[in-house]
C-alpha cells in the first residue's frame, strides 16, 4: 500500500515533494487493512456455511464485485485529498454511482490486466520463478496503472465538483 501510495502521490501534478504525509499512509493502510479482513472473513464464513463453490461465485459476483467498484476512488481521497477513510469511502460511492459504467470498466479492465500479467509466470519454465516474474509484472505494470488512473479520475472529480 505504501508503494501505491506513493505512485498516487507521484501523479498527480497537484502534490508537492516526493515523500507523501505519513499521515495519509497510515490512513490509507487501515483502510486496507480493515477492507481486506472484512472481504475475507465474509468469504471465509460463507465458506464455512457449506454453500459450496456456487455460494461463493455469487457471494463474489454480488458482494465483492461491488463492494470493490464503489471504493475505486478511496485511496485517492484519502492519499491525494486528506481525508479520512469514513468520508474517503462515502466520496467514491458517490462517484461510482454517478459513473456507473465507466467505473466498472475501470476496475474489472484493471483486474484482467492483473490477471493476465500474472499469466507471464507461464512463460518460465521453473513454478517458483515463474510466480515471482508472473507477480512482480502483475503488481508493477498493473498496480502502476491503477495507481496513475486512480490519481487522474480523483483529479478530474474533484475538479468538476468545484
Amino acid at each position: 500500500m505504501t508503494a501505491f501510495g506513493t505512485v498516487l502521490w507521484l501523479s498527480s501534478p497537484e502534490t508537492t515533494g516526493v515523500v507523501v504525509p505519513l499521515e495519509r499512509i497510515g490512513w490509507l493502510l487501515a483502510f486496507a487493512v480493515v477492507v481486506q479482513g472484512v472481504l475475507w472473513g465474509v468469504t471465509f464464513l460463507a465458506g464455512l456455511s457449506g454453500t459450496g463453490t456456487l455460494g461463493l461465485v455469487a457471494l463474489i459476483l454480488f458482494v465483492v464485485v461491488p463492494v470493490s467498484i464503489a471504493l475505486f476512488l478511496t485511496p485517492g481521497f484519502i492519499v491525494l485529498g486528506g481525508t479520512r477513510p469514513i468520508e474517503a469511502t462515502l466520496e467514491s460511492l458517490e462517484y461510482a454511482l454517478a459513473n456507473p459504467s465507466s467505473t466498472t470498466i475501470l476496475v474489472v479492465g484493471l483486474g484482467y490486466i492483473g490477471y493476465a500479467l500474472t499469466g507471464l509466470g507461464s512463460l518460465v519454465s521453473s513454478t517458483p520463478l515463474g510466480l515471482v516474474v508472473g507477480t512482480v509484472a502483475s503488481v508493477t505494470v498493473a498496480g502502476t496503472l491503477d495507481a496513475t488512473i486512480v490519481a487522474t479520475t480523483y483529479r478530474r472529480w474533484t475538479d468538476q465538483a468545484r
